[in-house]
């Protein structure tokens, strides 16, 4: 399968430099038994910790309330609905490389989620911090943003 490095790239606002690093942020397990190559699962740690850090830091700075009430916040911004959520607005699904055993319309909300964390975690390691908080701001931390509206 062809991955279109030049969409993905158009639709999450960052350029790659190492883009067989993208091309593994959207290579579900499935797909790398089926072809060989590595998975985005080690992304999807990583890219969970970063999430988790950056909304900290977000909150911390930007919100008002006692521990609990951040805390609360938190678990509501990196959970798996906002995640899903910026994958489906950004049209990254279609680019997911799954195996031929794993049907696209009815994959769990974990396996997109998932993508997002693996794509935070390369645009770490490609780009830095100050790429990563970027996505993460324009993405799950607007919506909050927009929500809480």
């Amino acid at each position: 399968m062809i991955f279109d490095i030049e969409g993905v790239q158009s639709k999450i606002g960052y350029a790659f430099r190492d883009v067989m690093l993208l091309r593994k942020c959207f290579t579900h397990s499935s797909y790398a038994y089926e072809h060989g190559g590595d998975d985005n699962e080690l992304l999807e740690f990583f890219g969970d910790a970063i999430i988790e850090f950056v909304t900290t830091e977000y909150l911390f700075k930007n919100a008002s309330g006692d521990e609990g009430k951040l805390t609360e916040e938190r678990k509501e911004l990196v959970s798996k609905e906002p995640l899903l959520r910026s994958v489906k607005k950004l049209g990254l699904t279609d680019y997911v490389l799954l195996g031929k055993g794993i049907d696209r319309t009815h994959t769990e909300e974990k396996l997109f989620s998932s993508v997002y964390e693996s794509l935070v975690a390369g645009i770490y390691i490609d780009g830095g911090l100050k790429e990563a908080k970027r996505f993460i701001a324009d993405t799950i931390i607007k919506d909050y943003e927009a929500d809480k509206k």
